[in-house]
């Protein structure tokens, strides 16, 4: 793995310009651009097109603020290791908390891409089942090394860009105006639109993590600018052709809309099939490193367990945090939900790519003299500009894509808390918080019995018994918080 070359020492100094490149792009497209134009059409219509605009121009500042970041730090620990500098502390940790869940979720996306696209060719059913079998066989095969990997990922990044660009080319000649009708359901839709796409757009930050390994740290600013244009323009094409040419419909109601694309050429619709599954399993592959790089990251800084850095004896990979990631990702795979699963995916990677942005105001005030082989200029208003912008498409989101951000991010407290405090203090920090959910809970229980609120009889009694019980087992829960705290406190005093 990348981070194992960190710790040995031992990454070359032997990437190029076009490897960087080529790395970046096969790590951004993926399976993303082939599941999601459905589900953006029945949102935006061909406004979609439009959302493929705003989140390249979104991107792009992002990648802009990544670009003096990776050739100040060019270390493999990417947007961890940028806030990690700058910020430090809670802010480093949830960083790394929300790739790791954005990363997860991303590999449950591809996985179920992959599956729809076997169904759509295939003359037999795959199940989700056979998904967490693919999912895994990609952990095996991780765990026993990337490098040959890698090499394969550069040249299934060829073949897809060969495909896409003979798909383009082909598809202009087949574009009806009529079909277009961007704004038909106004402008909301379309940012909407952009929140499920920008998924799409994750993989430029997969530059970072090598950057360690790049002959001329300029080179890192330019990759990560020209992946985000290369990888946009393909989108933006792909989208505009494929509404040009196929009616809305057709794109609405069916699981795998590139392949609408190419109906009418069986030759062209092979390639589509073998770009599809190259470009799943490729986005697959990316995502199972990446979350496994992140928990391993949070392991060896001891914010999580550590067992999740520990190394596989022969293959010195860290085949726990690749595991274990693999677990949680299975359980967004049983969620049946490729629109859900994208959102999930967004909401991490938003929040993390808009704190990382602010990380360069931070450094540039931190680390005056640190040398900076690409330099921004107005710094700020770049900085600013890549915080605010992924935080205006969280409110996009659908209420059940930030509800689960939300639990995870309050996961994730507990387990910093933890880490930060110790056992007892986090003990009374959380019983301190048990009697105040208890206090808060047992006032409504009494202000909903004796009528201070007009609700229907069904809800009254709905919330009465709630919040009764949560009442209750917060209450007992604080108290048994704090015992637990007291008791060893008793214990020493008596041994004195």
């Amino acid at each position: 793995m990348v981070f194992i070359k960190e710790k040995d020492g031992i990454f070359k100094k032997e990437l190029s310009l076009f490897d960087l490149i080529v790395f970046g792009v096969g790590s951004t497209i993926g399976a993303g651009i082939f599941i999601l134009i459905g589900l953006g059409a029945q949102i935006a219509g061909s406004g979609l097109i439009i959302s493929f605009v705003i989140a390249t121009i979104i991107t792009l500042f992002i990648a802009l603020n990544y670009a003096e970041l990776g050739t100040s730090i060019p270390t493999t620990g990417g947007s961890y290791a940028f806030v990690k500098e700058s910020f430090g502390g809670i802010v480093a940790f949830y960083v790394g908390w929300l790739i790791w869940l954005g990363s997860i979720v991303y590999s449950a996306l591809s996985a179920a891409g992959f599956i729809q696209y076997l169904n759509y060719f295939l003359p037999f059913k795959f199940h989700d089942l056979f998904g967490a079998i693919v999912l895994f066989a990609f952990v095996a095969l991780n765990i026993r090394g990337i490098k040959k990997s890698m090499f394969v990922q550069k040249i299934i990044t060829l073949i897809l860009i060969g495909i896409f660009l003979v798909s383009i080319i082909t598809g202009f000649s087949n574009v009806d105006a009529k079909n277009f009708t961007p704004f038909k359901n106004g402008i909301t839709p379309i940012f909407i639109a952009t929140s499920l796409i920008f998924v799409c757009f994750i993989g430029f930050a997969m530059t970072t993590t090598i950057s360690e390994g790049v002959k001329k740290p300029k080179h890192i600013a330019y990759a990560l600018i020209l992946t985000v244009l290369i990888s946009g323009l393909i989108y933006i094409g792909l989208t505009y052709v494929t509404f040009g040419s196929v009616s809305i419909d057709t794109l609405v109601n069916s699981r795998v809309p590139l392949m609408e694309l190419v109906s009418q050429s069986p030759i062209l619709l092979i390639f589509m099939f073998l770009a599809a599954i190259l470009a799943t399993l490729s986005s697959l592959n990316v995502s199972v490193i990446v979350s496994s790089m992140n928990l391993f990251a949070l392991s060896t800084d001891g914010y999580v367990p550590p067992i999740f850095s520990s190394l596989h004896k022969k293959y010195q990979t860290p085949h726990i945090a690749m595991l274990f990631s693999a677990f949680i990702a299975i359980l967004f795979i049983a969620s049946k939900s490729i629109e859900f699963i994208a959102y999930v995916s967004s909401f991490g990677y938003l929040i993390a790519f808009s704190l990382v942005s602010s990380s360069l105001f931070i450094l540039r005030k931190k680390r005056k003299f640190l040398e900076r082989p690409f330099s921004l200029p107005y710094y700020q208003i770049f900085s600013l500009i890549g915080f605010l912008f992924p935080l205006i498409l969280l409110i996009f989101l659908p209420s059940s894509a930030i509800f689960t951000g939300v639990v995870w991010i309050i996961f994730g407290f507990f387990i910093y808390t933890l880490h930060t405090l110790g056992v007892n203090r986090f003990r009374i920090a959380f019983g301190g918080i048990n009697f105040l959910v208890s206090l808060f809970t047992l006032t409504l229980f009494c202000f909903i019995r004796i009528g201070f609120f007009s609700i229907q009889p069904l809800t009254r009694i709905f919330l009465t018994y709630i919040s009764l019980t949560i009442g209750l087992v917060t209450l007992i829960s604080g108290i048994l918080f704090i015992k637990k705290v007291m008791i060893p406190e008793k214990e020493e005093k008596n041994q004195k």
